[in-house]
């Protein structure tokens, strides 16, 4: 891509085979961010491994400061149905609990009688949970790596990161020419928002 003027263009991994599961830490390097699709992904390995996969593959991510979406049968009954089950709230509110950049609809909303209301309750669950979303362990994790990697990339990161850890300001503003130094401070997940001002257009997303 890089070669027809396609750098910018943005990579999604998805996760759904045990070929992706074995070599998982290398297709994470290579991608810009990760989606895993637990339905298909549920039908190459043991259902009871699912939970188990989503939970590393979202710390792998997290760890190299690439994007991870959860996909797949999250609020599934509510394409007949406009209130979810306790079991579906409870797996989309600890997917963000995990760490995860997002959470994804399929047919909750592409085909389901309820598509609007699949949206909202997703929402609302999201919010709820963003708000006891608590960092400070997996915050903790990354000064032994801060310390064994001296990047000037990773040091001014963790800086960052480390000022607006203490709630005092809402907002940080980042100058970054790649974006990349924005995914730095973002994978430490600190309590504010982060507002990045690059030079390129096309790496507005």
């Amino acid at each position: 891509m890089d070669e027809n003027n396609g750098k910018h263009i943005q990579i999604i991994s998805k996760i759904e085979s045990q070929t992706a599961i074995k070599n998982i830490e290398e297709i994470i390097r290579a991608s810009d961010g990760i989606m895993i699709a637990r339905g298909d992904l549920g039908l190459e390995i043991p259902y009871y491994d699912v939970p188990y996969y989503q939970k590393r593959i979202i710390r792998l991510a997290r760890m190299q400061g690439k994007e991870v979406i959860v996909a797949t049968q999250m609020l599934d009954s509510m394409e007949n149905s406009p209130i979810p089950t306790r079991a579906e709230v409870t797996d989309v509110y600890y997917a963000v609990e995990l760490g995860a950049d997002a959470t994804m609809l399929s047919g909750e909303s592409a085909s389901g009688k309820y598509p609007v209301e699949a949206v909202k309750v997703m929402s609302n669950i999201v919010k709820r949970a963003e708000k006891e979303y608590f960092t400070e362990l997996f915050y903790e994790k990354q000064i032994e790596k801060v310390a064994n990697d001296q990047s000037s990339r990773m040091l001014i990161s963790y800086e960052v990161a480390s000022i607006l850890q203490s709630g005092e300001y809402k907002y940080a503003i980042v100058l970054s020419h790649s974006g990349k130094l924005l995914k730095e401070i973002a994978k430490y997940r600190p309590n504010a928002y982060i507002i990045g001002v690059v030079s390129d257009d096309k790496l507005v997303w």
